[in-house]
């Protein structure tokens, strides 16, 4: 049953963590689903590395700032 393994796995774990990121704040992320967004229906693209299109990666260790009104 899903509980009793859900349960299982809690007790394996000292601490939970859920973070979030700001789509706005992933840029690699952002920019696909723009990108995707604007394909035909039934196209993909595959690459091999970095896509020509995404000239920005975002740094792990950065600080980003989301100014809202």
């Amino acid at each position: 049953m899903l509980v009793n393994r859900w349960q299982q796995c809690k007790a394996s774990f000292h601490s939970i963590t859920i973070s979030h990121t700001y789509r706005e704040a992933n840029f690699s992320a952002d920019t696909a689903a723009k990108e995707g967004a604007n394909l035909n229906e039934n196209v993909i693209h595959e690459f091999v590395g970095k896509a020509p299109w995404l000239l920005k990666w975002e740094s792990p260790f950065a600080l980003y700032f989301r100014f809202i009104d």
